[in-house]
């Protein structure tokens, strides 16, 4: 009979010894897997941090490109309205050219109108050009997300399924 108690103790102490150490290596695996996810997510506000410096680097340039353009309108319609003083002026004296003049001036302003709407559609395909490049690198982080999520949950799988095979 001690000699099933000293049997049975020592199965024991070997059970638990087992114990101790899966548990350390345990410890040691998720250790290496939180440092892996911290690492992850320090790259992935390094990410977040340099989109949302590109993006106010474009919405800066986009807002001196618009004063630019505002200045260059208002210059233009300056011009325009000086332009016109001045034809209002010698068509009075000038009775004979209205016709022709009239005609030149409303081709430039024409000109304009459409250098105007080329700009405006340019910068409207730089902004959807840039929201796309966006919208792609969201979806990128949400797939990296997606990966960490996979890597940690295989883990907790493996992590049991190893405990699972070395407890019975």
């Amino acid at each position: 009979m001690t000699e099933a108690w000293a049997a049975i103790g020592i199965l024991t102490g070997a059970v638990f010894g087992t114990l101790f150490y899966l548990g350390s290596k345990i410890d040691g695996l998720a250790g290496r897997l939180d440092a892996r996810i911290d690492a992850q997510s320090g790259e992935i506000r390094d990410l977040r941090s340099e989109l949302v410096g590109r993006i106010d680097s474009q919405e800066a340039g986009i807002r001196d490109l618009r004063s630019e353009l505002v200045g260059w309108i208002d210059s233009q319609e300056a011009g325009i309205r000086d332009l016109r003083s001045e034809l209002v002026g010698w068509i009075d004296s000038q009775e004979a050219g209205i016709r022709d003049l009239r005609a030149e001036l409303a081709g430039r302003i024409d000109s304009q109108e459409a250098g105007i709407r080329d700009l405006r559609s340019d910068l409207a395909g730089r902004i959807d050009a840039q929201g796309g490049e966006l919208s792609g690198l969201r979806a990128e982080l949400v797939g990296l997300r997606g990966e960490v999520g996979d890597l940690r949950a295989d883990l907790v799988a493996r992590l049991e399924d190893h405990a699972r095979r070395h407890a019975g």
